[in-house]
């Protein structure tokens, strides 16, 4: 296979998000790659001017990335070593986010087609490192869209279909409206939702007719978001929960619209999933404050990017809550006779 001899193989198949994908998507990917040498000083890729269409591999040699438009003329930001990549802010913003990108010594490239590399950060681990990402990501980097509450992340209005509609239709109008689920309104009034992943599993493996009723090809429950939530807080649910979707409702409970991982690429919204992941995870008091120290820096990257600074203030209002609800557990750990429940 060609993924077994090639360099651009091994390096997907060792480097996240592309080690999640299966050996045959990989193996798409290095057909589809156009692998270049630039000798140094070369120009590789000049993101400021167009959106980025590609994901870039290096392969051999070094490239220097620059993400400030006007420091051009000096040091490079970031420089990426052989197994590294670069291209996807652009690529998955579709906006001239930068980076430019040049050889720093004679270098060898791959270039793998937007159309079939950005599926990697659509999945569960692109979502965790775009996440890891954009919370090490360098002071001075250009700004993103500005997604704080998850309502700024609905993109269409939401498909709802009665639990009865035959499977088959409901994934032609999943399809048609290029939503990433239905939403299901049940006998009971509660949602549920079809998914392109419960569709496989309920019809393809588990061998109900494509004439099914929406109500027996559900998935899993979906994690709920509400109007005015923070979008990290509904990010984070979607990695625990291992889903493809969030349903997001109005303080009423009707629905309002689904996010998907996708919606979540490049946004501010998850620069703080990665600090919060650690401060709700601490193990101990000692380890809660050294990781609560970080939150001034991230701010500071924030507003840096140009996050407007209400969404900065959301931002640090929601890690000071993570950090003190933590701070209770720990405290109430090897106190039986100090109930959680009786705190207020």
């Amino acid at each position: 296979m060609e993924q077994q001899r090639s360099p651009l193989g091994s390096v997907l198949a060792e480097h996240p998000p592309f080690d999640a994908l299966g050996d045959d998507e990989r193996s798409t990917l290095v057909a589809a790659a156009d692998v270049h040498g630039y000798p140094a000083g070369a120009l590789v890729l000049d993101a400021f001017k167009d959106a980025s269409a590609a994901v870039y591999v290096v392969l051999s040699g070094q490239v220097g990335l620059w993400h400030d438009p006007a420091r051009l003329n000096e040091e490079p930001d970031e420089i990426v070593s052989p197994g590294g990549f670069f291209g996807f802010s652009a690529l998955l913003s579709e906006r001239s986010v930068g980076p430019r990108a040049t050889a720093l010594v004679e270098s060898e490239v791959a270039r793998l087609p937007g159309s079939i590399a950005a599926s990697a950060f659509e999945t569960r681990e692109g979502a965790r490192f775009l996440a890891e990402h954009v919370a090490s990501a360098l002071v001075g980097t250009p700004p993103f869209p500005s997604y704080g509450i998850v309502d700024e992340l609905l993109r269409t209005r939401p498909l709802i279909v009665p639990a009865t509609m035959p499977a088959d239709e409901v994934a032609r109008l999943v399809s048609e409206r290029g939503v990433p689920c239905a939403i299901v309104e049940l006998p009971d009034h509660s949602l549920g939702a079809v998914t392109d992943r419960s569709l496989m599993q309920r019809i393809l493996l588990d061998g109900l007719p494509v004439t099914a009723p929406a109500g027996d090809v559900l998935a899993p429950p979906p994690p709920r978001g509400e109007l005015g939530e923070s979008a990290a807080d509904v990010l984070i649910r979607m990695l625990e929960s291992d889903a493809d979707v969030a349903l997001i409702t109005d303080p009423r409970g009707a629905p309002q619209g689904v996010v998907s991982l996708r919606d979540f690429s490049l946004s501010p919204a998850t620069a703080d999933v990665a600090l919060h992941q650690q401060l709700r995870h601490a193990t101990t008091l000692d380890e809660l404050a050294l990781r609560a120290r970080e939150a001034p820096g991230l701010l500071d990257r924030l507003l840096q990017r140009g996050l407007a600074s209400g969404k900065v203030i959301a931002v640090y209002s929601n890690l000071v809550d993570t950090t003190i609800r933590r701070a209770l557990e720990l405290a109430f750990v090897g106190r039986p006779d100090l109930p959680m429940e009786a705190f207020t």
